[in-house]
């Protein structure tokens, strides 16, 4: 029989379930003659090719790949159709001023999804849409369990997570340096060749309690240090336009630095999608970049960004991905003046910050299976602080201390723990001497 469009598929299986060998021939291979143009006659001549063996059978694999293979085309349908419809969301979006795409990098996931549900139900309070963002921290148990599902969406989980606020203090030694310092050590792994300073009497400390508690614990800590000692003050951190405000009300003393490698971030994203992540140029495209941006041309790096998103040769998601970054360069270059932030030798990068993240956040609160309470997962991240401090020692004579107050109503006279006096108390008796004599056994201490 001839393969043309899918007309074929249940007679071929009847005849193949019923034992015949049924030949499946491409239409192309058969070529006709002048005036065979109906089915019957078409019919006639495949058979007199046939018999004269001049037909070739198609592959039709057995049935069960078959049915496999049905539902991955099936499946991949749905797919093509699924990003054609999310462009549709997007463009409607965007039509109507609301440019989720440039804060969520999935609008379907959770937190997308929540935000289009609740617009389409009326809500226009932008406090309460942002309030369904489902980001990075630690997984909490909800302390109000939903509704059970027999299975759950895409992107839905049985618990939500909670933001971690890291925060630290240190003092450090000042180290000027240049951009091109900067940029070989940071791209062509050059040691520097005099020593670097490190930081001192460092601080760390985390919350789940919010950005304003741990500000607020973070300026109690700013006031033990301060003294003539103290000659500049920075305060590093990323581009959050929240915690970058409630900084410059908190310490208005302080000069407040868009961390060095948050704003890299954004020119690899750039970088990525001008030449693709496999392409060696990118190298040399960052390190020219990044030297433009640290001597302090970001409003050039602004401009071409622009003039490249309006070239016609560039495409939607290049475009997209120039005007994001060209943005947050734009609303954070108050913050970029790192040439003189070079020359006063003061730290571009919060190295200390994103190390405690993910050591004492995320490698002990974000593994796979670990559901908190937020009261568990809070204390726990105020032990780790007290450990990564080295107050561990001092916070458990403090807590004896507290505990003997509290039972028995007079403080603790004698702080020296029991194990010290033990210690540090004469021997009773002389050093024993080893014997056979099992006479002298009695004067070894007792030892529990």
């Amino acid at each position: 029989m001839e393969s043309t469009g899918v007309y074929w598929i249940p007679l071929y299986e009847i005849l193949e379930s019923r034992g015949f060998e049924v030949y499946l021939v491409n239409a192309r291979h058969i070529k006709n003659v002048s005036g065979r143009k109906s089915d019957v006659l078409d019919c006639q001549w495949i058979q007199q090719l046939h018999t004269y063996g001049l037909l070739q059978p198609s592959f039709r694999p057995p049935e069960q790949i078959c049915a496999i293979r049905s539902l991955v085309r099936h499946r991949d349908m749905l797919i093509k159709y699924r990003s054609a419809h999310i462009q549709h969301m997007q463009k409607a979006l965007t039509v109507m001023n609301v440019r989720l795409t440039n804060v969520l990098s999935d609008i379907t996931g959770v937190t997308g999804m929540k935000i289009i549900r609740s617009i389409v139900s009326g809500e226009r309070n932008p406090e309460v849409l942002a309030s369904y963002r489902h980001g990075k921290g630690v997984p909490l148990i909800l302390e109000t369990p939903a509704e059970a599902k027999v299975r759950l969406g895409k992107g839905e989980k049985h618990g939500r997570k909670k933001e971690a606020i890291v925060t630290t203090v240190y003092t450090i030694a000042a180290r000027p340096r240049t951009p091109a310092e900067v940029v070989a050590s940071y791209f062509k792994g050059e040691k520097p060749t005099t020593q670097l300073p490190k930081p001192q009497n460092k601080q760390i400390w985390a919350t789940l309690d919010g950005k304003d508690t741990a500000l607020w614990r973070l300026s109690r800590q700013v006031d033990l240090r301060k003294g003539e000692h103290i000659q500049h003050k920075v305060a590093l951190c990323d581009g959050c336009e929240a915690l970058q405000s409630r900084i410059a009300a908190q310490f208005s003393d302080f000069t407040l630095i868009l961390d060095f490698i948050h704003a890299n971030e954004y020119l690899w994203k750039v970088a990525n999608r001008l030449l693709g992540e496999t392409n060696d140029q990118r190298f040399e495209w960052m390190a020219q970049r990044t030297l433009q941006m640290l001597s302090g041309e970001t409003q050039q790096i602004i401009r071409d960004f622009h003039q490249l998103a309006q070239e016609p040769k560039t495409t939607k998601v290049q475009r997209e991905q120039l005007i994001q970054t060209a943005n947050y360069f734009e609303r954070n270059r108050p913050y970029m003046d790192y040439p003189t932030y070079l020359v006063n030798g003061w730290p571009i990068a919060s190295g200390v910050i994103e190390g405690a993240c993910r050591h004492f956040v995320k490698d002990r609160c974000e593994l796979s299976g670990m559901r908190w309470h937020q009261t568990g997962a809070e204390n726990l991240l105020h032990l780790r602080a007290v450990a990564e401090n080295g107050d561990w020692d001092a916070y458990h004579e403090f807590r004896r201390q507290q505990r003997h107050l509290r039972l028995y109503g007079f403080p603790f006279h004698n702080p020296q723990t029991l194990e010290t006096l033990v210690i540090n108390s004469p021997p009773l008796t002389p050093d024993p001497v080893l014997s056979d004599d099992p006479s002298h056994y009695h004067q070894l201490p007792l030892v529990a």
